[in-house]
Order: C-alpha cells, then structure tokens, then sequence
C-alpha cells in the first residue's frame, strides 16, 4: 500500500487554492462601499416616508397604480391611490401618483401580482441588475477592455445618488440600462434592437430630453429608419398591454393633469436651475423660469452642426446626459444615475493616462462632491438645495474632456 504523504497533499492544496490577498486600496474601497450602503439605509429609516421630495416611497406608487390596474381600477385615481398605499404604510393625506405614461406598466405590471414587500425587494433586485450591468457593458464600452474587473461595479457603487435610486425604488436605473442598450446595439448596428430599447428611456422622457433631439437629427441625417421602425413596434406592444385590461387608461392619465388639488411635477421641489430662478429671482415669469430649457435645446442644436459628420453615440452621450440633467425643467438629484456613462469615460481617461495631472485633480473633485453630497443629506433632506451637483459635475467632465482632446491633439 502506498504510503500517505501530507506534504505533497497540503503542497497540491496550496496550488489549487491560492492565498486570498486584498492589495490595501481594495480594501479601502470595500470599505467606502459599506459605509455608503450603512449610511444610505440609516438615512432612509430617518427620513419621514412623507417627504416633500417623495422619494422615500416612490416605488409604492409604481405598485399600487400596477396594482389597481390588475384589479381594473383607475391605476391613475388619487383616491384609490391613497387608500392603498396607506394600507402598505404610507403616511399623510396625499397620494404619491404614478405620473408616468401608460406605456411604463410594461415594466411595472408583473410586480403588482405580489404583495407590497415581496414585490419591493423584487423591484429592487431588477434595479441592483440594471445598474450592475449597465456599469459592466459601459466599462467595455469606454476602456476596450473584455476582461472581467470589479471596477466597474466599485465605480458604480461609491456613487452615492445610485445607492439613494436604489434605495428610493425610482424607474430611473432602467433609464440607465435602456440608453446603455441602446448605445450597445448601435454600436453592433443592430437598429432594430436599438429602437426597441428607446421604449425603456420613453418612460421618463423629460430628464433626458437632449438625448431625443440628438436622435432624432442623427436618424434623419444617417437615414436610421430601422431604428424607428423598431422603436414603433416595441412602444405598440407597451401601449396596447395596459389598454387591453383598461379601455379607458389613456383618457385616465390625461384626466390626472386636470386634478386641480394635486400637486403637479413642476410644482415640486426638484433641484433645477429652473426652480433657482424661481426662487431666488423676483421676476415672476415662465419664459425666465425655462431660460435654461431653451439654453439647453441651442447648446444641443449648435452642438450637433459641430460633430454630426463625426457622430458616435459612445463618445457623445455623456455629455448630452450632464447637459440634459442640469438644464432639465424637472429632475431630482437620484436621477443622476444616468451620469454613470459619464464617470466611465472620465475613468477611462484617467485610466490611460490621457489627462495628466488634471486626472488625479478631477478624481478628488469627484469624489469631494460625493462624500459632500452624502454628507449633507444627513442635515439637509430637501432635494433641492442640490441643484449644485449636476453643474459641478458637468464642469469637472468638461476639463476633464478638454485634458483629454488636448491629449489626442499631442499625440497626433
């Protein structure tokens, strides 16, 4: 018999199973990370679930409408609204609407068959994934590399308005994942799948709305048809599912923007340069109030005659995100999930060198504004005294970009 020799056994052990070593850096990281999640859920069972922002419970109004059209009531009543969500928790007198289109209960409809717990952390799996996925395709997108890293997830994680969507239960990670779709099937000239996914960014339109007038210049200048083709396809199936269990749904939302005692979307107190000049002007007027609307749509017009022979959606999102966010008439600081394509290419920059010292600078920028952000929002809960964040991040991209350009410029 041959002899049992525990060397060669505890020898074999090791090669198959290498000793885990964490570099310090990545174990800093994890940290952050954790400190960011303990921090985002102490923040949330703080917050009064009647906020002015009604961020805390925004996922309940995404399920009860679902729910109430399963059942073949008005998704879009507030009083049927209210009573529902009360029965799950929601405090105060006034509903939380679901002022989305019909078309979005081609993503919320199949979590109104659960009940409010279950379906929530449901809802919240799906969101985790979209921004997960998201954050890997956009890292393949922006640094060419197909190797599997933790990085992207890192980046996507230690951004904290992405922990807050998260937590929150907002649509807005599905924004992210239909626009980085989106970007993905272009580039794979797919135009079809493309258009399909334009579906998933329709229904929230209004943050982005840059992005539709790039797009629709750049399928009329190329000749893209297909892409309208798909898209009109997939927002047929999205608009007929809601209408074959209630005749009456489009009649209803329209119905909800009439309610005189509701407060509409533009009424509250979303961090905007919109409200800014609402607030903090004495001119009380609707064409100063929407100055940087209008300001936003010439950027993005004089923008496109600039680049449009050299049009590539990878390369011209980010930017038209940033703008898009920060002239935006209605947006909340936890839609800013949609910067990630934006701190990817910048992370791309920085990875290869590309921007010199300003890299290291633009880094610690960043990362000031975030740690800032979280920071305050254990002081100061109303969203809109953050109507600084989407400029400060779109002046640190900018540098960044032109550090860049400068970059290629010396190179060539």
């Amino acid at each position: 018999m041959q002899k049992f020799d525990t060397k060669r056994v505890l020898s074999l052990i090791r090669c198959c199973k290498p000793p885990l070593r964490l570099a310090p850096w990545r174990v800093c990281l994890v940290i952050v990370v954790l400190i960011i999640l303990l921090s985002g859920a102490r923040l949330l069972a703080e917050e009064p679930a009647n906020s002015s922002s009604g961020a805390v419970m925004d996922y309940v109004a995404y399920w009860a409408a679902a729910r109430l059209l399963l059942n073949g009531d008005n998704p879009y009543s507030p009083t049927s609204l209210l009573h529902l969500q009360q029965k799950v928790g929601l405090q105060g007198t006034e509903p939380l609407m679901m002022w989305n289109p019909p078309w979005t209960f081609i993503l919320t409809l199949p979590f109104g068959f659960f009940d409010f717990s279950v379906s929530q952390f449901l809802w919240f799996v799906l969101n985790v994934f979209a921004v997960l996925f998201s954050s890997h395709q956009l890292w393949r997108i922006y640094t060419g590399s197909t190797v599997y890293s933790r990085m992207p997830w890192l980046l996507a994680l230690t951004f904290f308005p992405n922990i807050l969507v998260l937590i929150f239960g907002q649509i807005s990670p599905l924004i992210l994942l239909g626009l980085t779709t989106f970007v993905c099937f272009v580039q794979r000239q797919k135009w079809i799948a493309a258009g399909a996914a334009l579906v998933i960014v329709s229904v929230k339109p209004h943050f982005v709305y840059l992005f539709w007038i790039a797009l629709f210049l750049w399928i009329w200048q190329r000749g893209r048809w297909r892409i309208l083709l798909g898209a009109g396809l997939a927002w047929l199936l999205a608009a007929i599912l809601p209408l074959i269990i209630d005749p009456a749904v489009y009649s209803q939302y329209v119905e909800l923007y009439s309610r005189a005692p509701l407060r509409m979307p533009l009424d509250l107190p979303a961090p905007t340069l919109r409200n800014v000049l609402k607030v903090f002007t004495p001119v009380d007027s609707a064409v100063v109030e929407y100055l940087p609307t209008m300001a936003g749509i010439g950027w993005m017009l004089f923008y496109w005659l600039r680049h449009k022979d050299q049009w590539e959606w990878a390369e011209q999102l980010p930017l038209i995100l940033l703008v898009s966010i920060v002239t935006s008439a209605y947006t909340w600081s936890f839609d800013q999930v949609v910067f990630l394509p934006a701190i990817f290419q910048g992370a791309a920059w920085v990875r290869g060198r590309r921007v010199g010292w300003y890299g290291k600078a633009a880094v610690v920028f960043y990362g000031g504004i975030d740690i800032f952000y979280l920071t305050m929002k254990f002081v100061v809960v109303n969203d809109f005294w953050y109507f600084w964040m989407a400029p400060a991040y779109l002046a640190n991209y900018l540098v960044l970009r032109k550090e860049s350009s400068s970059a290629n410029i010396r190179e060539v």
